[in-house]
């Protein structure tokens, strides 16, 4: 990968005494960044053995899921698995996850920690950071493609823990340039409506992702985008609908549901499509953009509307039971 798309070059090194304790070398790392959070649950089992490690809090109600491990063969499960749960998590696990380290409600430790009601913070962004002392040259890979490609919110923080006669440090990096703090103005999605909604959060944030790249495209007159502009636009099309077709058809065999074969046969022909786009711009085709804008609405409207719709029920009532 491209050195400059990650924040290795960023190391600090702090000193302290740590004596192996992973806990207090994570919070003091985040914390050495400016990072206001506070651990509100430890070695939770989510889904299928998937375990988080430590699950944070932040002053905007911003979910932190740290995890130590994740082999590359069952990454993207995993991501999957610890999504699914978060995005089920409801206040009342909360409280319990909190009673079970602090003795204590939950609502009330965040508001001593933050001087705020957590029922002030709207907040219901989460994420995933690997805490690890090695990447292994696959997972980085995927996380490479979650990160720029799908703009799933997940990075890795790097440590290595060193130690002689007199001091032990910490040397620390990141995967890509942390941005835990949700302060910058979403930008709206001017194709998207609640309509296209299916009820299921980590479906409906990737279809929302679509409709980002959609609007990029619709914003521009055809004629003016440049060929950078096509290219670019074709690579990241191919890219989010391979993630996401990827989650979709985990999700929906998971679910066991009935017309799962046929869902992902449509699948494939969208990428055959998206290969076609390429070849088109090889070609210098003129009416590239506008073909790609009508099969692009044409197409994944018809099919969130209308194929996707069709395994909602059968998927709400998998995560329903999970």
């Amino acid at each position: 990968m491209d050195s400059s798309t990650k924040a290795k070059n960023k190391i600090t090194i702090q000193s302290g005494s740590y004596n192996n304790n992973f806990e207090k070398i994570l919070i003091d790392t985040l914390a050495f960044q400016g990072y206001d959070f506070f651990i509100i649950g430890k070695g939770i089992n989510v889904l299928n053995n998937t375990i988080i490690d430590f699950l944070a809090i932040d002053k905007n109600g911003q979910l932190m899921a740290f995890i130590k491990s994740m082999d590359s063969e069952h990454f993207l499960e995993k991501h999957l698995d610890i999504t699914l749960w978060l995005d089920k998590l409801s206040l009342q696990t909360i409280n319990s996850l909190c009673e079970n380290i602090y003795h204590r409600p939950f609502e009330q430790l965040f508001k001593e920690k933050f001087q705020t009601s957590y029922s002030n913070v709207n907040d219901e962004e989460h994420f995933i950071i690997l805490v690890t002392a090695f990447i292994e040259e696959q997972t980085e890979a995927i996380m490479d493609k979650l990160i720029h490609h799908f703009k799933i919110p997940i990075n890795a923080l790097i440590l290595e823990h060193i130690k002689n006669d007199q001091e032990e440090y910490v040397l620390q990096s990141w995967f890509t340039a942390p941005t835990f703090k949700n302060n910058a103005t979403k930008s709206a999605i001017s194709s998207w409506d609640n309509s296209y909604s299916l009820d299921i959060p980590i479906i409906d944030r990737q279809h929302k992702m679509f409709f980002k790249i959609y609007d990029e495209l619709l914003k521009n007159d055809p004629a003016s985008i440049s060929d950078a502009q096509k290219l670019y636009a074709i690579e990241q099309l191919k890219d989010y609908v391979l993630g996401h077709f990827q989650t979709e058809e985990l999700l929906i065999k998971r679910a066991k549901y009935n017309e799962a074969d046929q869902h992902i046969q449509q699948h494939k022909m969208f990428i055959n499509k998206t290969n076609e786009f390429r070849q088109s711009f090889d070609y210098k085709n003129t009416q590239l953009v506008n073909q790609m804008l009508v099969f692009i609405r044409k197409w994944f409207l018809s099919h969130i509307a209308g194929s996707d719709a069709q395994y909602k029920t059968q998927v709400l009532e998998y995560i329903q039971h999970l």
